[in-house]
Parts: structure tokens; sequence; C-alpha cells
């Protein structure tokens, strides 16, 4: 590939599963892939190539600080993808200074290399919602529009009950409708805001029933083949701060099984969901959408569902 290419990628990691996986990707969406060891080499390749993506060896103790420091300097978070060999909520530096957008367990066995295939090319796309992307010819998908509050809960458990249907392992699917009403919460109570920066909803009762104005509906769709599933949860707004993501995703915690919400301040946060092993990713156009969404393999087990592909990824327009 030419240095003429549109993209282009810098690896920063002397592993060679790393490079192998870095290689795919970066071929499957058309980016001339770069390697860097020496901070020498990291500067040279920011100074040719502004605005080159960082796949980053986030976990390698011995040059964490020196490699963090200068991408805080020089790259935005945004183009920069951290993998580990362990959970995001192990590395809380790396979201308190805000080095980096994506995150990444060091899980290469099929189907990774596909999946992160396409999150890449949502990074690079103009475009990046649309839950479908992820998914090859013949999948299904199932729509749902909110547009009184009280529709939540019908919608929850219609979700709860097609991942069933579907054959997702009973857990793994409780878990998923619980992630999901919880994203939907934030939907319908957080996300509408006023041009002055007033929430709109967020001291109303989380238990009440109100019919949504037009730029208030909540957009849902739910999509599976025979491989994954994708929920997503839109709103009109925008508002999401990737300031409270990177902080909340430094938590650690553990949930129960899914039962429909309905209190003030329910829910189990965007930090349990990828905790207990969802791969997210969030899509913001500030001021004008958000879209939350979750991706995850249709697993026969939970043992199994926990093994598989796990990321983050806040892709922001």
């Amino acid at each position: 590939m030419s240095s003429e290419a549109q993209f282009h990628l810098m690896l920063i990691s002397d592993r060679e599963e790393d490079l192998r996986f870095a290689e795919f990707f970066c071929f499957a969406n058309k980016i001339e892939l770069h390697r860097a060891i020496s901070n020498s080499e990291i500067n040279g390749l920011i100074r040719d190539f502004p605005g080159i993506f960082v796949f980053w060896e986030a976990d390698n103790v011995e040059r964490f600080a020196k490699v963090a420091s200068l991408l805080h300097q020089k790259v935005s978070p945004a183009r920069v993808i951290a993998v580990t060999d362990r959970p995001s909520n192990k590395y809380p530096e790396l979201f308190k200074s805000q080095i980096m957008g994506h995150h990444l367990i060091r899980r290469y066995q099929e189907p990774t290399p596909i999946v992160y295939s396409k999150v890449i090319a949502s990074m690079i796309a103009p475009e990046p919602f649309a839950i479908g992307r992820f998914f090859g010819e013949g999948f299904q998908t199932q729509k749902i529009t909110l547009k009184r509050s009280g529709q939540k809960r019908a919608a929850v458990e219609a979700i709860h009950n097609h991942l069933l249907k579907h054959k997702v392992a009973p857990r793994l699917a409780g878990q998923a409708a619980q992630a999901t009403d919880d994203i939907m919460m934030n939907a319908i109570f957080n996300a509408p805001t006023l041009d002055n920066g007033m929430k709109l909803r967020a001291n109303s009762d989380r238990s009440a029933d109100f019919e949504l104005i037009e730029n208030e509906f909540v957009d849902i769709e739910v999509v599976d083949d025979e491989e994954f599933v994708g929920i997503s949860v839109s709103d009109h707004f925008g508002r999401i701060d990737p300031r409270a993501i990177f902080q909340a995703l430094s938590y650690d915690y553990t949930i129960k099984e899914y039962t429909a919400t309905s209190g003030p301040g329910s829910g189990i946060g965007i930090y349990q969901i990828v905790n207990q092993g969802f791969s997210l990713i969030v899509s913001l156009e500030n001021r004008r959408r958000s879209e939350v969404a979750l991706l995850f393999p249709k697993a026969r087990t939970y043992a199994e569902f926990k093994t598989g592909f796990r990321f983050f990824s806040l892709i922001v327009r």
C-alpha cells in the first residue's frame, strides 16, 4: 500500500499477535500500517502522517508512561486504540488521563478479526451510526420507537423474549435486557436537553408515563444473525459526555440478572455493561444524535460468552 493511502495506522507493539491482527483489519479497510517501537519512530510517524490512528500495546508496563505521555500530547484520543490482556477496569490510568477512545481485550480468535474490522470501518466512516453495519447478508432486524416513557418496560420485555426465542443463553439474554433497560432510561430521562444545557427530564419520576414530543422519541433496533446480536438505542440530542464515560469505565462492579427498572437512579451504568462482558459502541454527533450499541456473540452458554470478543469504542463526529 502506498504512502498516498487515505488512512494510516501506527502499531506500537512488539508482539507478533498484535501485528497479525492489525494487518488483518488494516487490509480489510485499505489502511496503511506502520510499526513503531521507539519514541523517535512514534514521533516521526505522527509528524509524517497527521491524523494517524494508533493501535497501542497499553499493558507494556516498561514503556507505558513514556508512550502514554507522548500520545496524550500529540494524538486525539478518538484515534487511539488501546489493547490489553485484561479488562479495561484493570487499567484505570488509561481512563483517568483520557489517552484513548477505544479499548480491546487481546482475544484474537475468530470472529474477533472480522468484527473489529467493522469497528475500524465505523471509526473512519463519515456516518458512524447504524448497528446493521456489523452484520453480513441475511441478518434479521426488529425496530421499536418509544413515543411514551411508559412503553419502556414493554420494549425491554419484548427484547428479552426476542433474545430467548433466537437461542441466546438465558442468563446472557437477561443481562442484555437489563443493559438495554438502563440505556433506554438514559435516553428518556437524561438525554433531553435545552440549548442552554438544562435537562428537561432529569428530575422526573422514573415510573411516570408521559408522552414524548417528537425530538424525544427513542429509537431501538435489535439485529441478529447466526453468530451475533446487536442492540442499539438512539436519541436525538447528542449530549453524552465523553468525560463521564471515561470516569465510569474505570469502575468495577457486578450485577444481578435482568429485572425491568423504574425507580430513580436505577440501572447498571456503562461501567457495568462493559465490565460484565458486553462490547459497547458509543457514537456521538454533538447536540444532534447519540447511539449506544451493544454487540455480543450468540453464545450457547454464558461461559462461552465470557471468553468471546470484548471491546469498547467511543466514536465522536
